[in-house]
């Protein structure tokens, strides 16, 4: 008679085997939507004040400091 692994794995084994597929198939789901985003969320900023609160040059200088 061929012995069963069922019974030998126990509930324990089960529940982590089941725990590690749900894990590996959302990761897959999760890998998949960083690779194709969806094409309804915009990237571009919503305001033109959005541009205006970045600062990307330099300081401003006053009249009379060095």
């Amino acid at each position: 008679m061929v012995p069963s692994f069922y019974s030998a794995t126990g509930a324990a084994g089960w529940l982590i085997m089941l725990l590690a597929w749900v894990a590996l198939i959302a990761m897959a789901v999760w890998g998949i939507k960083r690779l194709f985003p969806d094409r309804n969320q915009t990237t571009a900023p919503t305001s033109p004040q959005h541009h205006q609160s970045e600062n990307l040059g330099p300081p401003p200088t006053t009249p009379g400091r060095r």
